[in-house]
């Protein structure tokens, strides 16, 4: 009996070892991350765009978490949709809390 256990088990781990326990995710590649911020800029460099939409301040390629991360000085709901809505809608952005621009030359010495 305690065979059988040991040999179901063994067969358990080996499966799980060579299989993996990945999950069920889409697998996102820099090319799909390149073509979200293609999309911010075209809309920033459009006509469409006005000096204060989503007061975005920031955006970058984040490949250790394969996500876009837009800052937004107002970080709200309604900007964040906003965005969504008028820029681009992309499951691979994450928005986080903006900063205001701050140019280094007027620190200098």
């Amino acid at each position: 009996m305690w065979k059988k256990i040991l040999v179901f088990l063994m067969i358990g781990v080996t499966t799980v070892s060579i299989v993996g326990c990945k999950k069920n995710s889409v697998s996102v590649t820099e090319e799909d991350l390149e073509k979200v911020l293609q999309e911010i800029d075209n809309y920033y460099q459009s006509e469409k765009y006005k000096v204060d939409d989503y007061s975005m301040s920031f955006y970058y390629m984040d490949l250790t978490n394969m996500k876009v991360v837009v800052g937004l000085m107002d970080n709200s709901k309604e900007h964040r949709e906003g965005f969504k809505k008028n820029v681009v809608d992309s499951e691979y952005i994450t928005f986080v809390q903006g900063r205001e621009f701050v140019d280094l030359k007027d620190y200098e010495s």
